[in-house]
């Protein structure tokens, strides 16, 4: 049997599976912020050049990372 092997997910699907977040972006597409929902604590983030390359929070007695 073959096992499957996910691609790596990127920012845009991440932020499908999570709606409670909102994106500032500039007028280039490049995102300059991250809101996370008020019930969210423990929040981290950083963005390199308008690109998000990690984000962590706890919310809903969920420990949310990316990437994964």
């Amino acid at each position: 049997m073959i096992k499957a092997v996910k691609i790596r997910e990127t920012f845009e699907d991440f932020l499908k599976e999570h709606p409670e977040l909102k994106i500032t972006r500039d007028e280039k597409g490049n995102i300059i912020s991250i809101l996370f929902p008020n019930e969210a604590t423990e929040t981290s983030y950083t963005i390199v050049y308008g690109e998000v390359v990690s984000l962590y929070y706890l919310y809903q007695g969920n420990s949310i990372h990316f990437p994964i």
